[in-house]
């Protein structure tokens, strides 16, 4: 393409690039031949190759301009030099191939390479030069065929006296070459706004033109460059991605017709999130930590100010350190609502604050009454040991507030095994019975907790310690000053010539510094592989000269040549220029500043922002003052240049360094002016600053989002290749994620709504899709308060053409509303073709039924006929399984996935066994049914057939038995082939008969066969105490006193026994006989 500009400016008359003229066009019919015959993708996504459906599509997709574009025009004679300019531009035309190229490329391309990302805007660039270099031209000049004659000032050319090309420096005669290389010159500045010196413009016609350019160029720099500091700079930024979330936010709301006073109250709610969290996930950024460091850490954070501010008046650490794993942590502004009235929920809410003013929250009855103000340690919300319960009152924000969370269920388990705690919570929820206030104490209620600050020491063992503060900020001021500041004052004084005395005492200083600086390094400690603290000087010197390239780069950079000839060479102004050139090794210190922030970048305690801002501002004008030095020193060696500086090199020495610090701030004004949008025709020194900032907004710029997504998929298909997933689903995978991006830019659902303060969803997804419940017969009288929270639980899903939403005869227990597009519904029949029942389009539900009746399958299965959009709600917690085995018995994966752009990904997985349950209970049976007090007995409990093998408990009078030798329990499994695959438990218990087993004269026996949660069946026996009759009781006699106290076998404690036997029998006889009158 540039070839052919080239050629229509130089005419015909150069035969080389006539024929690549011939050439292109030649290989342009061929190409024009062969894309009739590729295949195509149709809009339904199948290849197709039929030779006659090809040619059909490539003939009405582009085929007329690509035959426009190749047409020979260029070879007809024609006399104006306007129309052979534009037969020669139709080849423009074909450019319109490569721009979809570059549209595919950001738009289809999920893997790009980083470093041929700029490669393919490289060829556009330079077309797009050619391009207005030669319309710059052509506006003032003609073509002309003339022969080279003494003191002509064009050849090939006839041009206005007024042109561009008759008030530039260029030698004579200027050719059509030259023409079209300082056309590009011009184009080449306009085009990235670098304001380069040039000649006068004169005509009002070249103005109009020039106008337009900048324009274009203005845009064009703006998106080319904002493009590659996306895809080469600050990818990473957490506040650029949060302010992506945001924007995505907000243009989904929009989509939505939302109220705008409650798009700004939602994001005034994540500003103000942001500010206290800053984006960050304490529990997101310890999920990978083991469990007891995690633990610590969440108790850090959180448990010890729960410890401190507790409404318990017995507490224990441990407590919190085992609640703090399962809390989720949110920020609430003013006026927000933490819980409202009528809510179900599953969490129990305790108030907390990490500032310094107190957070309280206003506690509201139904009917709007202020009841009670709760401090920090207020626990609220669902109290009751119930896994969901109705709330009864409403909690807002007074201030301010933070609140932890954790799901209701979890709290109480927890709770129960400090007994103490629990009483106590008990005895409060009674007295308070919708929230538990903590009142103000006094100070000597706490249990202060407070940890002693250490100081880091800063010698260890004769050495400095890496880690404490003092080398941190020795360290910084060695950055700053010895390395940023002196290079800056050895470049400005190579290029102002200012050898002031503060300037020598700058420099000097700096290299004084810079020599104790390395001095100290030798003498600082470091931590070896194994993280431990070396001190020992030969080894701290040993371990720096390791790196023998850095170590050597140091020494040369200490060397101080231009001390030499300061003292030796008279003053003269070779003689300054000479100390500027020897101290050119101190420019070497750059390696400390590329040190110190590699160094940096590999801590995570660091301030991102801060850190970006100062490496970008620290290269961007030691850049810019090494540009500004070299055009002085050219100035100086050239003082009559298009820049109107003509001071020489021995006037800028005898200059006062007032005027040298003007004249040196006009170089760095001309070279800032060549990377912004400025002419350096009048110069002001305050429009430094703009430049300056005009610099790091364009450094600044750009998205992150796509490579997000981008990241997203290369893992996803990562994935399906180590799942061995087929090669359909692939396909139809990388379909949906492109189509996602085309259409939403890979956002369904934002993924900060999902964080979004639940009255704020209440507000925005009530406002948004109440209609879609209200309408619908089923929910026409359901309390308000029930739709909006229906509403609130709903998910946003997209389906593309031909999607499945759901089959025939699934069980998914969800209920879907169109909120926008079309949903066909088909009868499936496996002898002929699906049909089509009917269409469902916007506003209108299906599955409404299998939302709301348990286990209850689809009649039909849905289909999008369009791009959909429709809301679910669903029991997101189970999964029904029909039809199974116990081959389907394996470890399941559970995956929750956030939407674009972040995908964050949790997978849990569990085993599931499919079990035989069987309808018998077990048989108990005992070997005796009469037992005397000191026998010993066996029983046996035999399960029935079941896999997997049934457990068995076994109770003697209501109470478990633990067996406290192997032989007392003895568990036997068995098999047998009447009952192939099943196994059998025959339980053997020993038992030793004590009388204090008796009760009643009885003992209860009773064995337990469970399965999980599965089967649970009982069989219990009772045994008789054998114990001897008893003879009849005569009344004693005066004489048979000493005879029935001496009687052998009758003691005290059995004429206790006998007596309160026959004072049962007796009272038992009266109950009976008085029953029997009623």
């Amino acid at each position: 393409m540039n070839s052919q500009f080239y050629a229509a400016f130089l005419f015909i008359d150069i035969t080389g690039i006539c024929d690549l003229y011939l050439f292109i066009d030649i290989t342009g019919i061929c190409d024009l031949y062969m894309r009739l015959h590729v295949a195509y993708y149709n809009k339904d996504g199948i290849l197709v190759k039929h030779p006659l459906h090809t040619a059909k599509h490539y003939l009405t997709h582009g085929f007329l301009v690509d035959a426009i574009a190749i047409c020979p025009l260029s070879f007809l004679y024609v006399s104006h030099n306007l129309w052979f300019y534009i037969l020669t531009s139709r080849r423009l035309l074909q450019l319109h191939r490569y721009v979809q190229f570059i549209g595919v490329l950001q738009d289809r391309n999920l893997k790009p390479v980083r470093n041929l990302y700029i490669l393919t805007y490289i060829p556009l660039v330079i077309i797009i030069i050619n391009l207005m270099g030669n319309w710059l031209i052509m506006t003032e000049c003609t073509y002309i065929t003339n022969k080279p004659r003494l003191g002509d000032d064009f050849l090939g050319l006839n041009c206005t006296n007024n042109s561009i090309l008759n008030s530039i420096r260029l030698s004579r005669p200027i050719t059509r070459l030259k023409a079209h290389l300082y056309g590009m010159y011009i184009a080449t500045s306009i085009l990235f706004n670098i304001s380069i010196e040039g000649g006068g413009i004169r005509s009002f016609s070249i103005y109009g033109l020039i106008a337009a350019m900048s324009i274009f160029g203005y845009y064009f720099k703006t998106v080319f460059i904002g493009r590659l500091f996306a895809v080469y700079s600050m990818r990473h930024s957490a506040l650029l991605n949060y302010q992506q979330e945001i924007h995505d936010l907000r243009t989904y709301l929009n989509s939505l017709h939302v109220n705008q006073n409650l798009i700004r109250l939602i994001i005034d709610s994540y500003e103000y999130k942001w500010s206290c969290v800053k984006g960050k996930n304490i529990h997101t950024a310890v999920a990978p930590f083991y469990q007891t460091l995690s633990t610590d850490i969440l108790y850090a954070v959180y448990g010890e100010s729960l410890y401190e501010r507790s409404v318990f008046t017995n507490n224990v650490s441990s407590f919190y350190r085992n609640l703090v794993k399962y809390m989720k942590h949110d920020v609430i502004k003013t006026g927000g609502y933490l819980t409202t009235i009528n809510d179900v929920t599953e969490f129990i809410h305790i108030l907390y604050s990490g500032r310094a003013e107190v957070g309280r929250a206003e506690v509201l009855s139904p009917d709007g009454t202020v009841l009670d103000t709760l401090t920090e340690g207020s626990i609220f919300g669902n109290i009751e040991n119930l896994k969901r319960t109705r709330l009864k009152i409403s909690v807002i924000a007074a201030v301010h507030v933070e609140i932890l969370s954790i799901p209701a269920e979890k709290f109480h388990d927890i709770l129960a095994y400090y007994p103490t705690i629990h009483d106590e919570y008990d005895k409060l929820k009674m007295k308070y019975l919708t929230y538990i206030p903590r009142r103000h104490q006094q100070k000597n209620d706490y249990v202060q907790a407070k940890m002693s600050s250490t100081v880091t020491t800063v010698i260890v063992n004769k050495t400095i310690n890496p880690n404490s503060k003092l080398m941190e900020y020795w360290s910084m001021f060695n950055l700053v000053y010895t390395c940023y500041a002196g290079i800056l004052v050895d470049l400005y004084q190579v290029g102002s010539m200012d050898y002031s005395l503060l300037m020598f005492v700058i420099m000097y200083s700096s290299d004084l510094l810079y020599f104790l600086h390395f001095v100290i390094t030798q003498r600082t400690a470091y931590e070896n592989e194994s993280g431990i603290l070396i001190t020992d000087i030969n080894m701290i010197k040993k371990h720096h000269r390791q790196d023998k390239l850095k170590f050597t780069i140091t020494i040369i950079s200490l060397i101080p040549i231009d001390i030499l000839v300061a003292l030796f060479m008279p003053p003269t102004t070779k003689k300054y220029h000479l100390i500027s050139l020897t101290r050119a090794n101190r420019l070497l210190r750059l390696t400390y500043i590329f040190q110190y922030f590699e160094n940096l970048s590999n801590r995570l305690n660091i301030n991102l922002y801060v850190t970006s801002f100062m490496y970008i501002f620290m290269w961007t004008t030691l850049f810019f003052c090494a540009l500004a030095s070299f055009i002085g020193v050219a100035t100086c060696y050239t003082p009559h240049n298009v820049y109107g500086i003509d001071t020489n090199c021995t006037e800028l020495l005898n200059l006062d360094w007032p005027k040298k610090f003007r004249i040196y701030t006009k170089y760095f004004f001309i070279a800032t002016c060549w990377f912004t949008h400025s002419n350096p025709y009048n110069f002001y020194p305050q429009e430094e600053i703009p430049h300056l900032h005009q610099i790091f907004c364009v450094v600044s710029q750009g998205s992150f989002k796509k490579f997000s997504y981008q990241d997203f998929s290369n893992k996803l298909d990562l994935f399906m290749q180590c799942g061995d997933a087929s090669d359909s689903l692939v396909d139809r995978v990388k379909t949906y994620i492109e189509l996602l991006w085309l259409r939403k830019h890979g956002v369904v659902y934002p993924v900060l709504l999902n964080e979004a303060p639940l009255y704020l969803l209440d507000i925005i997804s009530y406002n948004a899709f109440a209609h879609l419940i209200v309408r619908h017969p089923v929910f026409k009288k359901c309390h308000p308060d029930c739709l909006r929270q229906i509403v609130q639980k709903m998910k946003t899903q997209m389906y593309f053409t031909n999607n499945y939403v759901q089959f025939k005869d699934a069980i998914d227990e969800t209920m879907y509303f169109i909120f926008s597009g079309e949903i066909r519904v088909i009868e499936e029949n496996t002898l002929a073709q699906n049909v089509t029942v009917r269409k469902l389009r916007k506003n209108q539900a299906f599955g409404v039924l299998q939302g709301i009746l348990y286990r209850y399958p689809h009649a039909y299965s849905y289909q999008a006929s369009e791009m959909t959009i429709l809301l679910s709600r669903s029991n997101s917690r189970e999964v029904t399984l029909t039809g199974v085995d116990r081959k389907t018995s394996g470890e399941f994966k559970c995956e929750v996935s956030a939407d674009a752009p972040l995908f964050h990904t949790e997978i849990r997985a569990a085993h599931l066994l499919v079990a035989d349950i069987p309808d018998e209970g077990p048989v108990l049976r005992t070997d005796v049914l009469k037992v005397a007090p000191g026998a010993t007995i066996k029983a046996n409990c035999t399960t029935p057939g079941s896999y997997p093998p049934m457990n068995v408990t076994w109770f003697v009078n209501d109470v478990e038995v633990r067996a406290r030798n192997a032989t007392e329990i003895l568990n036997i499994i068995e098999t047998y082939e009447a009952l192939p695959g099943l196994e059998t438990v025959r339980s053997i218990y020993t038992m030793h008969v004590h009388q204090s087993m008796f009760k009643s004269s009885k003992i209860k026996l009773r064995c337990l066969a469970t399965m999980f949660t599965l089967y649970r069946r009982t069989k219990e026996i009772e045994l008789q105490e054998d114990a001897p009759l008893l003879a009849l009781v005569m009344e004693p006699t005066p004489h048979s006193n000493k005879g029935l106290s001496e009687a052998p076998g009758l003691t005290q404690s059995n004429l206790k026994t006998y007596l309160w036997n026959i004072f049962t029998a007796t009272c038992v006889i009266v109950c009976t006989r008085r029953f029997d009158y009623h």
